[in-house]
């Protein structure tokens, strides 16, 4: 776990979850931004993030495709997918692949962001 507050991206196209989950990430004492288009969200690889976390369908880049943005370019960025679809095939295999490193399932808990959160 990284030591003091870690800055955490939150990206989902519903403002509404974004903000829930960015809530929760400022409640466990870190920072968050919010990003509601995957695209922007794409263009902030650069911006010294220690974590994102991202839904996994959204209208643009997937969350795995935004993920795999994040590993090319922030290897050091830890990347956390947020799903309904736990056990879609395109998610397990870029877990396997390295390219998603967690994976949450929707509806997502307190418990299970605490657990990603404590991860980093």
């Amino acid at each position: 776990m990284l030591a003091g507050m870690a800055r955490v991206l939150v990206v989902d196209d519903d403002p509404s979850v974004a903000m829930m989950l960015a809530e929760v990430v400022q409640f466990f004492g870190h920072e968050s931004i919010v990003e509601t288009d995957s695209l922007r969200a794409a263009q902030l690889v650069h911006s010294g993030w220690d974590a994102l976390l991202s839904d996994y369908l959204m209208p643009g880049l997937s969350g795995v495709e935004l993920c795999r943005i994040f590993r090319e370019a922030s290897p050091a960025t830890r990347r956390v997918v947020v799903t309904a679809a736990p056990q879609e095939p395109t998610i397990r295999d870029a877990l396997h692949e390295g390219i998603v490193q967690l994976i949450l399932s929707k509806p997502t808990v307190l418990a299970d962001v605490k657990q990603a959160l404590m991860w980093l």
